[in-house]
């Protein structure tokens, strides 16, 4: 299930580092709002308002196309019950987005990963990036990327220069591009 989805988000180009770091704390925060409630087929990705003065500025927004399946009116139940939950709204599109408000309580986290600093994150954040994605510690590429191995290190060789730019002194991983952060 995971992996289908991974690679549907890889194929539409939403696997972004919103995905990969911010999702996984609406499950630190309540273990029922996991992988398999948040990324169904209806999932379409997720993005974090980083604009100053702007209603959804340092929220955290998962977008979904609202179908009457089963597993989505179990993801619309579950994800209501975030404490992070602020709102839902629909979109032109006629996507529903669903709208956390995350900032305050996770600020470190949210600024480290904006600035680059994925090494950085508290082993507990970084623990549970890893619970959600299913992963377990060693060779995965991402353990590599929070634990700064070697096979964190490796991923450097497959950049290109210019995302080797983004990688911040010491890091395994290129920094957000804010614009990509966005749906």
């Amino acid at each position: 299930m995971v992996d289908q989805v991974l690679t549907k988000l890889l194929e539409i180009g939403k696997l972004n580092e919103t995905t990969r770091f911010l999702v996984p704390i609406l499950y630190t925060d309540n273990k029922t709002i996991n992988d398999k409630v948040i990324l169904i087929d209806e999932f379409k990705g997720a993005s974090f308002g980083k604009k100053d003065n702007d209603t959804y500025n340092n929220k955290l927004i998962l977008t979904y196309t609202p179908l009457s399946t089963e597993e989505y009116t179990n993801t619309d139940k579950v994800l209501v019950t975030s404490k992070y939950f602020e709102n839902s709204f629909d979109s032109k599109d006629g996507n529903i987005n669903y709208v956390f408000d995350i900032y305050e309580k996770n600020k470190e986290l949210v600024d480290n990963l904006f600035e680059g600093k994925y090494s950085e994150l508290k082993d507990t954040h970084k623990k549970d990036i890893l619970k959600f994605w299913r992963l377990e510690a060693g060779m995965d590429p991402l353990y590599g990327i929070l634990y700064k191995t070697d096979v964190g290190k490796n991923l450097l060789n497959l950049f290109t220069d210019e995302l080797k730019e983004l990688v911040v002194e010491g890091e395994y991983w290129p920094k957000p591009e804010i614009e990509k952060e966005k749906l």
